[in-house]
């Protein structure tokens, strides 16, 4: 792992030298910018498997008996993903550790008795609203309270937000994510209900991964919005009245119906100006 993070931060300081953007040297003066590298190498190589399945699936192999082995060289630190899935899949039963109040989350998860699923697939395909936890984190709400709060609020965005609050800005919006040997786009208005959001429809947003320097300036733009909307910790994110349309046109048509078809009715009024997925 520390040689991962080594290659990270030498592959970040490269090209912070390379760029003349005031913007790039601003925000890479003090600290190094290590998650959207990590992201998108996770989001490169969950492509790739993908791949690697789907095109097995169009053209089985005659002869070959299953379960088959396939094997793909995963460079990316894949045991985020496994932590991820672990938190939110209650039907895997996987049992965490307890934890000190200073420790990180990771450690809950640190030399865990992995559990013997037959077919993972099955098992994730079966979770449903009951078993799956869109926010796990809020059970440790005493311990990430300023994400957390009891009721909603909206925090005003001022020239000096503190480090916390920009980095979960910066996580509520559409941006480039620079890796090693790719540019992934990041997404967050496809699971708004993990934030404790109502989903609206996924359109589509326009790429800037021309070069890396671009991509790099969109990851840091300014932030134009005047509050910061965090739900209430109580909050269950749900879908919107025209996603909900949306769906069931898509469901009932073999062609799947564009937003651009759908009036605009979100976010609602008292959101308007303020950060949910800018």
């Amino acid at each position: 792992m520390r040689e991962a993070e080594e290659k990270l931060i030498n592959a970040r300081q490269e090209m912070t030298q390379k760029s003349k953007m005031p913007t790039t040297s601003k925000w890479m003066r003090n600290t190094i910018a290590l998650a959207p590298t990590v992201l998108a190498s996770l989001y490169k190589d969950l492509s790739v498997l993908k791949k690697q399945i789907v095109d097995l699936e169009k053209h089985p192999l005659e002869g070959i008996k299953f379960p088959l082995e396939l094997e793909v060289n995963v460079e990316s630190p894949f045991y985020l993903v496994q932590v991820w899935a672990s938190e939110r899949f209650k039907n895997l039963k996987l049992k965490a550790k307890l934890i000190e109040n200073e420790d990180h989350m990771l450690f809950r998860w640190h030399r865990v008795k992995p559990l013997k699923v037959d077919n993972v697939k099955l098992a994730l395909d079966s979770a449903n609203k009951d078993n799956f936890l869109w926010r796990p984190y809020v059970k440790y709400a005493d311990k990430y309270g300023k994400f957390y709060p009891k009721d909603e609020v909206l925090v005003p965005v001022k020239k000096d937000l503190g480090k916390e609050i920009l980095s979960f800005v910066i996580c509520l919006r559409v941006s480039e994510l620079i890796g090693f040997e790719s540019i992934e786009q990041y997404q967050p208005h496809r699971v708004a209900m993990q934030f404790g959001l109502d989903q609206d429809i996924p359109g589509s947003v326009p790429r800037f991964n021309e070069t890396k320097t671009n991509a790099w300036n969109n990851y840091c733009r300014p932030i134009s919005d005047t509050n910061v909307y965090f739900p209430s910790r109580c909050s269950e994110g749900n879908v919107t009245m025209r996603y909900e349309k949306w769906w069931k046109r898509s469901a009932s048509s073999s062609k799947c119906t564009t937003p651009n078809d759908i009036p605009l009715e979100f976010p609602p009024p008292k959101l308007v100006g303020t950060v949910t997925f800018g």
